[in-house]
C-alpha cells in the first residue's frame, strides 16, 4: 500500500490532506509509469498548464503548490486531470508525452489509427464503393 514518508515536512496538515485527497481521487499511482510513492507523486494539468494554474491561484508572490490541490477539491474534482510522478511530469512538461515513457503511447495511438483507417476500408467495400481484383 502506497505511504507518505515520515520525513520532517514543511507543508502543514491541512495542505498534505488536500494532496491526499486529490492524489487517492485520481488513482494514486503514475498513470504513465505506475509509480505509487506517494511523496513523488503530483497532480498533471490537462494541457500541461500547470504553472499557469499555480501562477493564478498563487497571488501574493508564493508559488501557489498546495492552493492547486485545494482548488481542484474545491471545484469537485474536474475531469481532465491525472496524477503523475515528478519525472514523468517533468519530462511531460507541456508537451503531450513523457519522453521517458512516451513511446509505448505513440505507438498505441498509432495502432488506433491504423485500426480506424482499416474499418473505413472495410465499410467501403461491403458498400461496394472499393472493387477488389
Amino acid at each position: 500500500m502506497a505511504r507518505l514518508s515520515d520525513k520532517p515536512q514543511r507543508k502543514r496538515g491541512g495542505a498534505r490532506l488536500a494532496k491526499l485527497a486529490v492524489l487517492y481521487h485520481y488513482g494514486a499511482k503514475c498513470s504513465c509509469c505506475g509509480v505509487t510513492n506517494l511523496d513523488d507523486l503530483c497532480l498533471e494539468h490537462p494541457a500541461g498548464d500547470g504553472a499557469k494554474h499555480r501562477a493564478q491561484l498563487a497571488g501574493n508572490g508564493t508559488r501557489g503548490g498546495y492552493k492547486q490541490y485545494a482548488d481542484v477539491i474545491r471545484r469537485g474534482f474536474p475531469k481532465g486531470f491525472s496524477i503523475l510522478c515528478r519525472s514523468c511530469n517533468s519530462s511531460k512538461g507541456t508537451g503531450k508525452y513523457c519522453k521517458l515513457h512516451g513511446k509505448h503511447k505513440r505507438a498505441q495511438e498509432q495502432l488506433v489509427e491504423d485500426i480506424k483507417r482499416l474499418v473505413v476500408i472495410r465499410d467501403a467495400i461491403a458498400a461496394g464503393e472499393v472493387l477488389l481484383n
